[in-house]
């Protein structure tokens, strides 16, 4: 089972990251986690395996060129983009089934050579105002959730200087 353990970094069987992957597996959006050097999926929700029909052990086989060899739009904005690093909107990028989807790719900082690209796919949507403010939505989570992911511990040494220098003060 692989899971997110920092925004760049993916770890196979550590327990400390389980919540996240549990917590991908019940977004009711399908979601997929490759790695940009490989082009292959590392993790993939349950809602994305079911519209490919593929389990995940079959989908970590499968190059992302040939899983979306009709989707030309979205591979070429991959490649554009996945030397950068933020969160980036592909408009009508997959389809499934006839259905649209906007693909939302989350790029963190690149840290180390194996760094991983999650995509969050959305149906495509018509009314422009609800798009602007899901993708606001989108942009707040995404950061918040890989600044926490990425920080852990920046809270806790925080609030360890602020009681040493509390009893500092103290004394």
């Amino acid at each position: 089972k692989l899971l997110l353990k920092t925004s760049s970094d993916l770890m196979i069987n550590d327990q400390k990251y389980f919540f996240l992957k549990d917590l991908f597996d019940l977004f009711p959006k399908p979601i997929f986690v490759f790695n940009d050097q490989t082009n292959k999926i590392e993790y993939a929700n349950f809602e994305f395996q079911n519209y490919e029909k593929k389990s995940l052990n079959v989908l970590k086989k499968i190059e992302l060129s040939k899983l979306f060899e009709k989707q030309l739009i979205f591979l070429s904005n991959i490649r554009e983009i996945k030397n950068k690093y933020g969160l980036f909107v592909i408009r009508e990028a997959i389809t499934f089934d006839k259905t649209k989807f906007n693909a939302i790719c989350l790029i963190p900082e690149k840290k180390n050579k194996n760094n991983f690209i999650m995509v969050v796919l959305e149906k495509e949507n018509h009314k422009s105002e609800t798009i602007q403010h899901d993708y606001g939505a989108y942009d707040f989570f995404f950061s918040m959730l890989s600044h926490e992911i990425s920080n852990p511990l920046s809270s806790i040494k925080m609030a360890s200087q602020l009681l040493s220098k509390s009893k500092t003060g103290d004394q």
